[in-house]
C-alpha cells in the first residue's frame, strides 16, 4: 500500500480507561445531571411570599406602568424599562438604578416604551410616536458612547405608529418585526435593506396589531380581530378568528409553545389554549378565568419560562402559572390579590421577565404603579412536598457517588480522549471515513474543476483546523477526496515546488486568517501513500476560543457531528460557556 509511520499527539483532555465506554460515560453523565437538578429544584421550592421585593424604579413618575423590560446583555445582570421620560436600567445584582437617554422625536415629544428588545447589545424600541416611532440606543465606535437616535425604515410613513418588536436570525439574515395599530407588520431585513408588508392581503386577519411573539422559526402576531400564525422557515401559514362563543377573538397576549404547538391567548375574558395542528388552530380549552384559578379574568401578561417548563400568567391583582409537562390546562396561583396591594389598589401585571440563560430562583413582574417587583420561583408546597424529599434523597445519593468517582478518577490511569484517532494509520483513517475528528480535503489550493490555482480553496482548509481546535481536536488529511480517494499533492506543488513550500504556505494562511499563537496546535506531517504524498495534520482541542477572519469578520466555526460550520453570534456565546466554562 504505501510506507507511512504511525504517530500520536498527546492531548491535555484525558479521561480514565474504565471510562473509555459508550455505556458507562452515559451512566456517569446520569447520575451527575441528577444530583445537579435536584439541587436547583431543592433551592427553588417554595420560598416564602413574604419575601415578594418592590422595587422602586420610576421616581418621577410613580404612576407610570412598567410595561416592557428586557435584559441589556447576555450576562442577564440589568435590566432595562421604560418610563415616560425615556430609558432607565437597573442592576438587579448591585441593586442600582442609573438614568438613560430621553427619548424625543423630530416634533420634541417625549416617548416612553411600548416594548424593548435587545439584539446584538443595542437596544431597539417601538414608543407607538407618530413621528420617529422606532429608536435604537446603540454604541457610537468613534465617541465610544451609547446614543438613542431614530431608526428610520425605508418607504415607511412617518406617521405610522408601532408598538410591538420582535426578531428572528436565519443566517445569515436577520429580520425584524415591528407591529402597528393600524397598518399591519413590517418586516425590515438588513444587507440588502428590504421592507416588506404583512397585512390583511396576505395572512393578517387584522391590520390593528395588539402582540407578537416569535418562538423558534414561528412569528404570531396578535390582532383586534383574531391571531395568525407564520412559519418564517416553510412560509406555511394561517389565521384564528373566532372562539367558541365570540364572533371575533381579540387578542391581547399570545404565546406559543412548540414543543405541544400549544397556542396560548389572553384578552379581557381569560386565557384561551389552541392546538397548531399544521394548516390552523382547534381551541381545546375557552376561557380559564378567575374561576378556574386566576386572580382576575382579564389576562394581561403571558411569559413563557422554559428552563421550568411554565407558562406565566399576570392578571389585574395576580400572578399564576401552567406546568406546561404536567397539566397544561391546570392553573397554579402564586401571587394573589391581597399580596399584590400597594397603597389599599390592586396592581396590574403589566410586564413578565424571566431569565434564560441560567437558573436564578427569580423572576420580575412590571406593575403599574411604577414598580419592578422581584418575585420567587416556588411550588405549591402540597402537591410537591413528596417531590421534594425525593429530589433530597437523591441529591444525597448523587454526592456520594460523586466523591465515589473523585475517587476512582484520581487513582485511575488516564488516557488521551483521541488516542484511538491519533493513533490510527492513514490506511485506518481512509479506512473509517470522514467523522466528528476525520475529514479530507482534495487539496490545499488547486480547483480540480477549473484546472488552476484558487486561493480561495484555502480558506475551507483552515477552517476545518480552526473547526477542530473549537470542537475536541481531530485529524484532517489533505490530497484525499471526500469519498477516500487518494489525490495527492502533485498538483500542490506544481506551485508550491515541494513539501517545505506546502507547509509553509499553510503555515502562513493560518496565522494571517487565525493567528501565529495557535500554531502550536497541530502538528503538520507527510506520508507516502501508494506513490504519492498526503499530508497529515494533526489538531488539538483549544483552551480557548479561536476565531477565524473571513471576509472582513472574526468567526467562530466548530467541528459538529460530521461537518464544519460558522456559528452566529447568540449560538456562539452559548458554546462558548458550555465548552470553555471556565472563561
Amino acid at each position: 500500500m504505501g510506507s507511512e509511520t504511525k504517530k500520536a499527539v498527546s492531548v491535555d483532555t484525558r479521561i480514565p480507561r474504565w471510562l473509555d465506554h459508550r455505556f458507562m460515560r452515559v451512566l456517569v453523565i446520569t447520575f451527575l445531571v441528577l444530583p445537579s437538578v435536584a439541587v436547583i429544584e431543592v433551592y427553588g421550592i417554595q420560598p416564602s411570599f413574604e419575601d415578594l421585593r418592590w422595587i422602586r424604579v420610576d421616581t418621577n413618575y410613580p404612576g407610570n406602568s412598567i410595561r416592557p423590560m428586557a435584559f441589556t446583555n447576555p450576562n442577564e445582570n440589568e435590566i432595562v424599562y421604560s418610563s415616560r421620560s425615556g430609558l432607565l436600567f437597573y442592576d438587579h445584582w448591585d441593586d442600582n438604578i442609573t438614568g438613560g437617554p430621553i427619548v424625543v422625536d423630530s416634533n420634541h415629544w417625549h416617548y416612553g416604551a411600548y416594548d424593548i428588545e435587545e439584539r446584538f447589545w443595542n437596544l431597539y424600541m417601538a414608543t407607538g410616536g407618530e413621528n420617529d416611532s422606532i429608536f435604537v440606543y446603540e454604541k457610537n465606535y468613534q465617541s465610544d458612547e451609547y446614543e438613542m437616535k431614530p431608526f428610520g425604515l425605508p418607504n415607511v410613513t412617518g406617521s405610522a405608529r408601532f408598538e410591538e418588536l420582535e426578531f428572528y436570525y436565519d443566517h445569515p439574515f436577520t429580520y425584524l418585526f415591528v407591529g402597528s395599530p393600524s397598518i399591519g407588520v413590517v418586516r425590515y431585513t438588513w444587507s440588502p435593506s428590504e421592507v416588506l408588508y404583512i397585512n390583511t392581503t396576505n395572512g393578517l386577519p387584522s391590520n390593528n396589531v395588539q402582540c407578537m411573539r416569535v418562538r423558534g422559526s414561528t412569528l404570531l402576531v396578535g390582532t383586534s380581530g383574531g391571531f395568525a400564525f407564520f412559519d418564517l422557515q416553510t412560509g406555511r401559514n394561517f389565521t384564528c378568528t373566532e372562539d367558541d362563543e365570540t364572533e371575533t377573538l381579540v387578542v391581547d397576549q399570545i404565546e406559543y409553545h412548540q414543543v405541544s404547538h400549544k397556542i396560548f391567548v389572553g384578552n379581557e375574558d381569560g386565557l384561551f389554549i389552541f392546538e397548531e395542528n399544521g394548516s390552523s388552530a382547534e381551541l381545546v380549552r375557552s376561557r380559564i378565568t378567575d374561576d378556574d384559578g386566576l386572580e382576575s379574568k382579564r389576562v394581561t401578561a403571558l411569559e413563557l419560562d422554559f428552563n421550568r417548563k411554565r407558562l406565566y400568567i399576570g392578571t389585574y391583582g395576580g400572578l399564576a402559572f401552567i406546568d406546561i409537562d404536567v397539566n397544561e390546562e391546570a392553573v397554579i396561583p402564586m401571587i394573589r390579590r391581597e399580596q399584590l396591594t400597594y397603597d389599599r389598589w390592586p396592581e396590574m401585571v403589566c410586564s413578565i421577565l424571566v431569565p434564560e440563560t441560567n437558573v436564578r430562583s427569580y423572576l420580575y413582574l412590571g406593575v403599574d404603579s411604577g414598580f419592578i417587583i422581584q418575585v420567587p420561583v416556588s411550588y405549591t408546597p402540597l402537591t410537591q412536598s413528596t417531590l421534594m424529599n425525593i429530589r433530597i434523597i437523591m441529591y444525597g445519593l448523587g454526592s456520594f457517588f460523586l466523591v465515589v468517582l473523585w475517587v476512582w478518577y484520581s487513582r485511575a490511569p488516564t488516557v488521551p480522549v483521541l488516542e484511538s484517532i491519533r493513533n490510527m494509520t492513514l490506511a485506518d483513517l481512509i479506512e473509517k471515513g470522514e467523522s466528528e475528528h476525520i475529514e479530507y480535503k482534495l487539496s490545499l489550493r488547486w480547483d480540480d474543476r477549473k484546472n488552476e490555482i484558487n486561493k480561495e480553496l484555502e480558506i475551507p482548509v483552515i477552517k476545518a483546523i480552526t473547526g477542530f481546535m473549537n470542537a475536541y481536536g481531530g485529524v484532517l488529511l489533505i490530497g484525499v477526496s471526500d469519498k477516500g480517494g487518494i489525490v495527492g499533492l502533485d498538483k500542490d506543488y506544481s506551485n508550491l515546488t515541494n513539501w517545505d513550500g506546502f507547509q509553509n504556505r499553510l503555515t502562513s494562511v493560518f496565522n494571517d486568517k487565525v493567528g501565529g499563537g495557535f500554531r502550536i496546535l497541530f502538528e503538520l506531517s507527510k506520508t507516502v501513500f501508494e506513490g504519492k504524498d498526503i499530508c497529515r495534520v494533526d489538531v488539538k482541542p483549544s483552551s480557548e476560543p479561536v476565531f477565524l477572519e473571513h471576509a472582513g469578520k472574526k468567526v467562530l466555526v466548530v467541528r459538529q457531528g460530521g461537518r464544519t460550520q460558522a456559528l452566529n453570534v447568540e449560538e456562539g456565546y452559548h458554546y462558548i460557556k458550555r465548552r470553555w466554562p471556565s472563561n
